[in-house]
C-alpha cells in the first residue's frame, strides 16, 4: 500500500495495477449488491442482447477503482469524497484481465484535494470504462 501524503503529489503523477474478472469476484459481488440480473449470469439472455457472453457488473469495476484510490494513488491517507462521470464503454466479460491506470490531473492544495482521471482498458486494449475520482488526504 502506498502511503502519499499531500506534499508529495503532484499533476501528472500516476500508477497502475491490474485485475482479473473471476467467478468469485462476480460471486461475491452479486452476494453483497443483489443484483441478480439475467445479464450477468444468463448467456443466452445476454447473447440475445447483442453481448458474446454474459458480462460482469459495471460497479465490480467500481470496487476495483476504490481499491486503486486506497492502495495505489494516493493510497493510504486517501478518503474518497466524490466520483465524476463514471463510464461504461465497452463490456468486462468473465476473466478478463483489467488494467487499471490514473493520473493525478489536478491539485487543490487549500483543501488537500487530489483530481485523480482514471482509464480502465481490457486485454486487447480496449477502454472499457473511464472514472474520475475526487480524494481528500488525511494524513
Amino acid at each position: 500500500m502506498k502511503s502519499y501524503t499531500f506534499k508529495n503529489l503532484k499533476i501528472d503523477q500516476s500508477s497502475s495495477c491490474k485485475v482479473k474478472f473471476t467467478e468469485e469476484s462476480i460471486k461475491q459481488f452479486i452476494s453483497i449488491s443483489e443484483d441478480y440480473s439475467k445479464i450477468h449470469f444468463d448467456k443466452k439472455y445476454a447473447v440475445k442482447r447483442g453481448f458474446k457472453d454474459k458480462i460482469t457488473h459495471g460497479m465490480l469495476l467500481g470496487v476495483f477503482y476504490s481499491r486503486f484510490v486506497g492502495v495505489y494513488l494516493p493510497g493510504k491517507h486517501s478518503l474518497c469524497i466524490g466520483w465524476d462521470e463514471i463510464k461504461f464503454n465497452e463490456p468486462i466479460y468473465l476473466n478478463n484481465v483489467i488494467s487499471i491506470k490514473g493520473k493525478i490531473v489536478h491539485l487543490n492544495n487549500p483543501y488537500k484535494v487530489a483530481t485523480i482521471k482514471i482509464k480502465a482498458t481490457n486485454q486487447l486494449k480496449k477502454i472499457v470504462s473511464t472514472a474520475t475520482a475526487i480524494v481528500k488526504l488525511n494524513e
